[in-house]
């Protein structure tokens, strides 16, 4: 059963996003919780690459552990998965980048993404908005490997590939645990439910 995490690289002094990307040199839009996107793309990003964040969104802090209610909720369709709810709890908006880095005991690094389910912009969250990730545990036809079960898993949150940024989240699981195979893949953050669970 999982009872600690691999330590990783951690961004401790950035405190918003301009501050935080920066040195990147990409810009592109942000989508709101709801749907909509924000500024336009200044110039498209390589497939992969990192991006910055519109001049107009320097001042959004990025959603993290301290301002930041992640949920798991296991999903009856598709098969073994989770959606993931993350809620913004503080006071300002925030913005969710990339995909959920989840850990478990014994990972040596963070599961990859359906690439595929990279939205166009990032996802901003107003205060009591959400936003949703889908985590494929294991694979229906046994091709992942026969896997183990896990009590604890955590999810921190991506900074554009370079570690995760502020405080993690411990999730509550069902109870039994999650049982996990070489299969483990992500979503990115999405701003609807169904956006997360098509994957």
């Amino acid at each position: 059963m999982a009872s600690s995490l691999p330590r990783r690289p951690r961004f401790r002094t950035a405190v918003t996003v301009a501050a935080a990307v920066a040195a990147l040199g990409v810009t592109t839009g942000v989508a709101t919780a709801g749907g909509a996107s924000g500024a336009s793309t200044a110039s498209p990003a390589p497939a992969g690459a990192p991006v910055a964040v519109a001049d107009e969104y320097d001042e959004l802090v990025l959603c993290e552990g301290s301002n930041t209610e992640v949920t798991a909720e296991p999903l009856e369709r598709p098969l073994n998965r989770l959606l993931l709810t993350a809620t913004n709890t503080g006071d300002s908006n925030c913005v969710l980048l990339e995909y959920p880095s989840l850990w478990h005991e014994g990972a040596q690094a963070v599961p990859p993404a359906f690439e595929e389910s990279r939205p166009a912009s990032p996802v901003v969250l107003a205060p009591g908005e959400s936003g949703y990730a889908s985590v494929a545990l294991s694979a229906t036809d046994g091709s992942g490997g026969d896997g183990t079960t896990y009590d604890a898993l955590t999810v921190g949150f991506s900074l554009l590939g370079h570690g995760s940024y502020g405080q993690d989240v411990a999730l509550e699981l069902p109870e039994g645990g999650v049982h996990i195979d070489d299969s483990l893949t992500v979503t990115y953050w999405l701003d609807t439910v169904d956006d997360a669970v098509i994957w």
